[in-house]
């Protein structure tokens, strides 16, 4: 039972079933019609802690916030999807979704896909509550870059983005993006699949599937303390020698089994720097 809790989400984790859930759609929220949804799924949280987005695709024009110690969740990672609009082009690295800058926050996000163009210079998901939160079964899709813009002279090194940055804690499982699309985006200088930064809250990652990426490394924890991945797997593009995860100025880090076929010629799967009690 000790190990139990201290690792698997509780009984009391958000479902479309419990009777104190609020439908984004009864607050006005319709999905697949191409219309802002925010202020919908906003008010929704404003008299509820935890909000249902069923089957379908929701427009936000601004960074959708959950609030401290509330929830957000759809039908399925394949099922339910947050869209940026097109027309909302903010600076470089403005979440789509983002959680209240609290570390004593318990909020979740679960069971949904977050999807933004990325010419948009979104970074999908900033998580900034803490060790009482979680993540389960969430998807990120950033499309490619738009070769338009590249050409016309709109260089990629002005941008940056992430696909998920932690800056909290909490406990994430089953993290995943799909890699195919994520590959010119990955070229932008400082790119990371996962950034994880500046946080000593505990974070747990069960199930780090994040990968392919052009960046080097793909992913990285720095200046944090008290992470710990439970799985690693990675994936490197064929003839680029890329670190899959770096570690650097942090303590108290420790990874618990790696597979896949990662190949950095010259290089490490993991690489350290500056960091100690790594195990």
């Amino acid at each position: 039972d000790a190990v139990e809790s201290r690792h698997v989400w509780g009984e009391d984790f958000p479902s479309f079933e419990d009777p104190d859930v609020a439908n984004a759609v009864d607050f006005g929220a319709v999905p697949d019609d191409k219309l802002d949804d925010t202020s919908a799924i906003e008010k929704a949280f404003s008299s509820h802690d935890k909000v249902f987005l069923p089957k379908g695709v929701y427009i936000v024009t601004r960074t959708l916030t959950i609030p401290k110690d509330k929830h957000l969740f759809g039908a399925a990672k394949h099922l339910t999807v947050i869209r940026a609009s097109g027309q909302w082009n903010p600076p470089a690295g403005t979440p789509v979704v983002a959680t209240a800058d609290d570390l004593s926050s318990a909020s979740s996000l679960s069971f949904l896909q977050i999807e933004a163009g990325a010419e948009q210079r979104h970074t999908p998901l900033v998580w900034l509550a803490g060790r009482g939160s979680t993540v389960r079964d969430i998807m990120v899709d950033l499309s490619d870059l738009d070769t338009r813009r590249r050409k016309s002279g709109q260089g990629s090194a002005a941008r940056r983005l992430d696909t998920y940055r932690i800056e909290g804690g909490g406990r994430w499982y089953g993290v995943a993006a799909p890699w195919e699309k994520l590959r010119s985006v990955s070229k932008e200088r400082d790119y990371r699949h996962l950034r994880i930064q500046g946080t000593k809250e505990p974070l747990a990652i069960y199930g780090l599937n994040i990968e392919r990426s052009h960046s080097n490394p793909q992913s990285e924890i720095r200046n944090a303390e008290n992470v710990s991945i439970y799985y690693l797997k990675g994936e490197t593009l064929e003839h680029e020698n890329h670190s899959v995860l770096s570690i650097v100025d942090s303590r108290n880090v420790a990874v618990f089994g790696y597979s896949g076929n990662a190949t950095p010629l010259g290089n490490s799967l993991i690489s350290l720097k500056g960091s100690e009690e790594i195990l």
